[in-house]
């Protein structure tokens, strides 16, 4: 029997020591904090990735919330617990964790020695790490199954509020008084002659004035509470853009999310269009659970949903541009 921390990719849909940032087949960043032990015999073969069963690692207890917290370097202590996020961890030393041994069947009427109780309670916390990672993958996929079908409802929405254009019919000529006809008369005259020169042509100042108004764009929390702010263009068109992450504008409210990056991504206003760009996230960025390559922007639409992380609970906002 050999059990290892893993973190699981999301993308390849495959399992990787602990170990890794970084998924080694399809590079994509795996989580920080979401670590399960698994039973390397129980993983199937398809989803068994960069795995080493002679791994030599050591184990962390929070005191806080009893997780267990994993390091190859005993010298490398970890600092916050992978669970509730606190630095209480870092007061407890590192153990070595060993591999249980495979029991045999004793033969009919032998004497079985009963574990004692520190032993038990380690094999029930291992059993709920397995239950949790189960139980967070199968979240994600409900989650992600969620937002892109309220995606698809939303524009099923919009596409049926749309009214039917319309043909336009033969105007009604209006009767007009012979001092009227007259001077109709005489314009048509003065047309053909060409004497009128420049035709003025009176638009609506406030069609005007809205085409050329510039569109602010406004996110509004879908977890994590009640909040929502406004980006306005001049904000975004300078430079990389808008940041957003827990060392950069709206700080605040992204901490509540520790899977947030630091410098999670940029909200940029280029060419009267709204783009997000992800900043090498660790986590992803998705727009309506839409993976963006690190590095590389997407444009965003009124109705996107924006999410910073790939969990189902990852911070998310929805778009609206006005």
């Amino acid at each position: 029997m050999s059990k290892i921390p893993c973190k699981y990719c999301g993308k390849c849909k495959k399992f990787h020591a602990f170990s890794h940032s970084e998924c080694p087949e399809c590079g994509m960043a795996l989580p920080e904090y979401d670590i399960s032990l698994k039973e390397v015999s129980e993983i199937p073969t398809e989803s068994r990735g960069e795995l080493d069963e002679k791994m030599v690692f050591f184990v962390q207890k929070c005191p806080g919330c009893g997780t267990l917290n994993y390091t190859e370097d005993k010298e490398k202590r970890v600092r916050i617990c992978r669970s509730c996020l606190k630095s209480r961890v870092k007061h407890i030393d590192p153990v070595l964790f060993v591999q249980e041994e495979k029991v045999s069947t004793p033969a009919a009427g032998t004497a079985v020695p009963l574990g004692n109780k520190e032993d038990e309670d380690g094999r029930k916390n291992d059993r709920k790490e397995l239950a949790w990672c189960e139980e967070m993958t199968s979240a994600m996929k409900t989650g992600q199954a969620k937002i892109e079908q309220g995606s698809k409802n939303t524009q099923d929405s919009l596409t049926q509020s749309v009214p039917p254009k319309r043909e336009p019919g033969p105007a009604a000529k209006p009767e007009l008084d012979d001092d009227e006809e007259d001077e109709d008369e005489e314009d048509e005259e003065d047309e053909e002659d060409g004497s009128w020169g420049v035709v003025e042509r009176r638009n609506n100042p406030q069609k005007e004035a809205e085409k050329s108004r510039k569109k602010s764009i406004t996110f509004t929390a879908l977890v994590y509470g009640r909040f929502s702010f406004t980006i306005r263009p001049e904000q975004a068109d300078k430079g990389k853009g808008y940041l957003l992450g827990r060392f950069a504008n709206q700080r605040e409210f992204l901490s509540r999310d520790g899977r947030v990056g630091n410098e999670h991504c940029y909200i940029q206003y280029r060419g009267d269009r709204w783009i997000v760009q992800d900043n090498w996230s660790r986590n992803g960025t998705f727009v309506n659970a839409h993976y963006i390559e690190r590095g590389q922007e997407r444009p965003l639409e009124n109705g996107d949903v924006l999410t910073l992380g790939h969990k189902e609970d990852s911070m998310s906002f929805r778009v609206t541009i006005a």
